[in-house]
This record gives structure tokens, C-alpha cells and sequence, in this order.
């Protein structure tokens, strides 16, 4: 049986898989760890992210909810579950449930609450953005420049500084950000990251300015890793 510092080790080398974009390793590695310690929250949401990237949207759900079974209160899992929901299998209302349980954990968490404006913004326009969630962008603002000051979070920190800026306009400032971002992330994570803008790009009120950061996305994006 695996202990709790064994357990730790392993978690941390699928963690630094994953960073790197190595998903069929860290795959691997995560079926190993479930089997010995399938009390694991944190594993099977990692094998869920990796299951996601490979491609396998409903093995990732699979694996994601059992992850929530097992830590309810695990508001990233529930942001992973949002994002797949939202950007693999197109249910925005399952999406959107998500990402509430994850605000409901904490209201400060930008990884939420990005991607909830986003698929509202999809879903029904961003008219009302600014006026119901200005104080919460205002608030995610800080919350990310005291993380790139610490040097935690990376690369995300950058991206959802950038997504909070474009949400209130400033996409000038938004551009900027996103361009210190792509010095910190790996192919995947720009991938991801470009994600919103894909969507926010279909839509009446922001298409122009996520046409324009997608262009920067297109010219920094760096060679795709080979997992």
C-alpha cells in the first residue's frame, strides 16, 4: 500500500508531467496511483485533466465526478469539470453549474469565474458584464497581480489578468499582459488559454477585440509538444 508521503511523491511527478504537456505519461503514471490509492481525490481529477487533453472528453467526466465524489469541495475540480463541459461537449447550463459550485468555494477564484463571464457572454451576450460582475473583475485583478508579483500561479495568473482587463474593455492593457504570459507557458497551456477568445470571437459584442488577441495567440503560440 501506498502512504500519504509516497502518495505525495507520485501526485507531484504527474503534477510536473502535466505542466510539461506530457499527458500519455502523466496518464499512465495517475491509472497507477488510483489503482493503489483510490481514495485519491486529487489523482483521479488529474487523470480526468489527462484524459481531457488525450482527447477522451467522457472518460474525463467520468473520472472528474468521481473526483468530486470523493472532495466536493475541491473548487478546481469543479472549474476542470466547467471547462470540459463548456469548451469539450457544448452544455453550457451543466458548464455554468459548474463553475457556481466553484464561486460558491471561493468567490475569489479567478479560475471560475473567467470562464463563468465567458459562457454567459456566449450564451445570452456580455451587456450586463460589466454592470453585475464589475467589482468581481476589479477584485480578480488584484488577486492575479499579487500572484505574478509572488511568482505563483504561473502562467495562469497572467492569462486571467488578461481575461479580466478584456472583460472591462482594456484591451490594449489585456494584450500586453497576455504577451508577458506566453514567456511562461507551454504549448498546451497557450492552446487553453485561447480558448475564451475562440468562443468570445463568435459573439456581437466582443468578436472584434478576441479576433485581434487571437492573432497574438496564432504568432506566439510555440512548437506543440509530442506526448
Amino acid at each position: 500500500m501506498m502512504n500519504q508521503e509516497q502518495l505525495d511523491d507520485r501526485l507531484g511527478e504527474s503534477a510536473a508531467l502535466i505542466a510539461a504537456g506530457d499527458f500519455t505519461r502523466a496518464r499512465t503514471l495517475l491509472v497507477e496511483i488510483t489503482s493503489i490509492f483510490p481514495g485519491s481525490a486529487e489523482a483521479w481529477k488529474s487523470l480526468g485533466v489527462a484524459a481531457e487533453k488525450l482527447g477522451d472528453p467522457l472518460v474525463a467526466e467520468r473520472h472528474l465526478k468521481h473526483s468530486l465524489e470523493l472532495d466536493e469541495a475541491d473548487g478546481d475540480a469543479w472549474s476542470v469539470l466547467g471547462g470540459l463541459y463548456f469548451y469539450d461537449l457544448g452544455r453550457h447550463e451543466d458548464a455554468l453549474r459548474c463553475f457556481r459550485a466553484g464561486l460558491a468555494i471561493d468567490p475569489a477564484d479567478t479560475y471560475p469565474l473567467m470562464n463563468y463571464l465567458t459562457v454567459e457572454a456566449v450564451r445570452s451576450g456580455g451587456d450586463s458584464l460589466l454592470r453585475d460582475h464589475g467589482v468581481a473583475l476589479k477584485e480578480s485583478e488584484t488577486r492575479c497581480i499579487d500572484q505574478i508579483e509572488q511568482g505563483v500561479n504561473l502562467p495562469w495568473c497572467h492569462f486571467d489578468l488578461g481575461q479580466a482587463l478584456f472583460f472591462q474593455g482594456r484591451h490594449e492593457e489585456c494584450r500586453s499582459v497576455l504577451q508577458a504570459a506566453f514567456g511562461h507557458a507551454g504549448s498546451w497551456q497557450v492552446t487553453s488559454a485561447s480558448l475564451p477568445y475562440e468562443r468570445l470571437s463568435g459573439t456581437a459584442e466582443f468578436a472584434a477585440p478576441a479576433r485581434a488577441v487571437l492573432a497574438l495567440f496564432a504568432a506566439a503560440r510555440p512548437a506543440e509538444t509530442t506526448t
